[in-house]
């Protein structure tokens, strides 16, 4: 499943960004019924650009099962 979250709405901050993963904080998510949380994303289907801890970003990312994979970022 691929969910693409508008910005407009979440306000998405990257926390840091290895090899392997990539660590996002975000407020609410009602659509997902989601409290504020920071989340860790797989990067293993990622193949885009590195970003910089501090960034504002936008992503969409797959849900397979207990793994959170991003698929895309950008800035906003």
């Amino acid at each position: 499943m691929f969910l693409s979250l508008p910005l407009t709405q979440y306000p998405f901050t990257l926390k840091s960004w290895t090899d392997k993963d990539v660590t996002i904080a975000h407020g609410p998510v009602a659509s997902l019924g989601w409290p504020a949380m920071t989340m860790q994303f797989s990067l293993d289907e990622y193949h885009g650009d590195r970003f910089s801890p501090g960034q504002a970003v936008n992503f969409t990312f797959r849900n397979s099962g207990s793994t959170f994979s991003l698929t895309t970022v950008s800035t906003r």
